[in-house]
């Protein structure tokens, strides 16, 4: 039988620094990965919430990093390249 997460125990995991239930959420219903809370992705969540480790298994399990995102995490050389695609994002903010 196959157990099914909540977008919200997600967010509840990332935020209480929970890796081990994050990535077994992530692994058990992947289509949550992207869930957002407010506007903000999960993985973005992660580092607000200061769990760079959640945030990276986050990335590494395929979690789309955005440009603000890609900042949090001071992913320069993806930062790079998303700027190339949308600098029109360049003096954009995030939530």
């Amino acid at each position: 039988m196959r157990d099914f997460y909540t977008e919200q125990q997600l967010i509840d995991a990332v935020k209480a620094g929970d890796e081990d239930r994050v990535r077994a959420i992530a692994s058990l219903s992947p289509e949550l990965i992207d869930t957002e809370e407010d506007g903000v992705p999960v993985v973005r969540l992660a580092v607000y919430f200061r769990h760079p480790r959640i945030a990276q298994a986050l990335a590494d399990m395929g979690a789309r990093l955005d440009i603000f995102t890609a900042a949090a995490m001071d992913k320069a050389d993806r930062l790079a390249i998303l700027l190339q695609g949308a600098r029109g994002q360049i003096d954009g903010w995030s939530a």
